[in-house]
C-alpha cells in the first residue's frame, strides 16, 4: 500500500534520470577511506586501476578550475601517464564506477564523461568530466557541514561489539526518520534532500543510504527499477551486503506515511530475491552502471 502510493512520484525524476545517464555508452550519471567500501571499485582488476580511482575520486570536485563546454560546464582531469597506464575505456570505466559508487553532491551533478584524450602510446592522459549544474563551491562546503555534522551523530551511536548487521540497521533507521517523502525539496533526487531539507523521493532517499553505509565501511549499491517489468513508474532502492552477502533493502516503501513520524517498518529491509522480486524489478540502466549488479542471497537475512 504504501510503496504503491509513493511509486507514481517518484518516477517523475528517475524518468529524468535514466534519460541523462544513457546518453551515450559512458555516461555516468589522497582517497578518504570509504572507497574501499565502494563496489565499483572493488570490480577493478589491479591496484593501478583502483589507485587511479581514488586519484579521480578526489579530483572531481575541482569546481574552480571548471569551464564552458557547449552549452555545459566540464572540468578536465590531467592524468599522469607515467604513474596511470590505462587506456580511454579503462578511465571510462573508472569514471562510471565513481558516480555509479559515489552519491557526494559533486559527484550527484555529473551527467557525462565527455571526452577522454590519449598520448601517443594510447593511455588516458586527460579526463573531461561534463556537469549538469555546478553549485559554488561554498554552497556545497556549506552543505557538506551539515551532512558531515548528521553523519557524525549517526556514527557516534555506533559501539563496540555492533555487528555488521546492527549498523546497517542503525543507518536505514536513522535515513529513515530524517527524511519526509515528497517533491517539496529544491532536490529531492540526491543526498541534499535528505540531510539538508529533510524531504526527498525514493532516488534521494535511496541514494542517501548508500552513501551512509560507504562511509561507514559497508558496501551498497543504488538500484533503479520498477515495481514489474512492464510497469511504467520508476523506483529505487538499496542492495547492501552484511555478513558476506547481499540482500535487498527498500527505505522508501519502509517509510511512515505520517510526515516527522519516528516509525520505521522493516518489511523490505534485508529481503532476498525470491520474496524481494515479488514487487521489484532490477531495470536494465542498473545493470549498465557496473555491468552487472552484484546478485542477492535467495532467502532474507536471519
Amino acid at each position: 500500500m504504501i510503496g504503491a502510493f509513493r511509486r507514481f512520484i517518484c518516477s517523475f525524476l528517475l524518468i529524468a534520470f535514466v534519460s541523462c545517464t544513457i546518453m551515450d555508452d559512458f555516461d555516468v550519471s589522497s582517497a578518504p577511506p570509504q572507497v574501499f567500501s565502494s563496489y565499483g571499485r572493488s570490480l577493478l582488476q589491479n591496484q593501478m586501476q583502483r589507485d587511479l580511482y581514488d586519484y579521480l575520486y578526489s579530483a572531481m570536485p575541482d569546481y574552480e578550475n571548471a569551464y564552458t563546454c557547449s552549452t555545459r560546464i566540464c572540468i578536465r582531469i590531467p592524468v599522469d601517464t607515467a604513474k596511470f597506464q590505462v587506456d580511454s575505456d579503462t578511465a571510462k570505466l573508472i569514471a562510471r564506477y565513481i558516480v555509479s559508487d559515489n552519491f557526494e553532491l559533486y559527484t550527484t551533478y555529473i551527467s557525462a564523461v565527455r571526452e577522454v584524450s590519449t598520448n601517443a602510446l594510447g593511455y588516458a592522459d586527460a579526463i573531461v568530466i561534463q556537469y549538469t549544474k555546478t553549485p559554488s563551491f561554498s554552497d556545497v562546503q556549506d552543505a557538506k557541514e551539515i551532512i558531515d555534522k548528521k553523519l557524525a551523530e549517526i556514527r557516534s551511536q555506533i559501539t563496540i561489539g555492533m555487528s555488521e548487521y546492527d549498523i546497517v540497521k542503525l543507518a536505514y533507521t536513522e535515513v529513515i526518520r530524517m527524511t519526509d517523502y515528497g517533491m517539496s525539496s529544491s532536490e529531492p533526487d540526491n543526498i541534499y534532500g535528505v540531510f539538508v531539507e529533510g524531504r526527498a523521493l525514493c532516488d534521494g532517499i535511496a541514494k542517501a543510504l548508500t552513501y551512509v553505509l560507504t562511509q561507514l565501511g559497508i558496501m551498497s549499491v543504488y538500484i533503479v527499477g520498477k515495481e514489474s517489468e512492464d510497469d511504467t513508474a520508476w523506483h529505487a532502492w538499496n542492495k547492501i551486503k552484511v555478513d558476506g552477502a547481499w540482500y535487498n533493502a527498500d527505505p522508501t516503501w519502509d517509510m511512515p506515511l505520517t510526515p516527522g513520524s519516528q516509525t520505521v517498518f522493516f518489511d523490505y529491509f534485508l529481503k532476498g530475491d525470491d520474496e524481494f522480486l515479488k514487487d521489484h524489478y532490477v531495470a536494465e540502466i542498473s545493470q549498465q552502471r557496473y555491468n552487472a549488479v552484484p546478485e542477492s542471497s535467495k532467502t532474507d537475512y536471519k
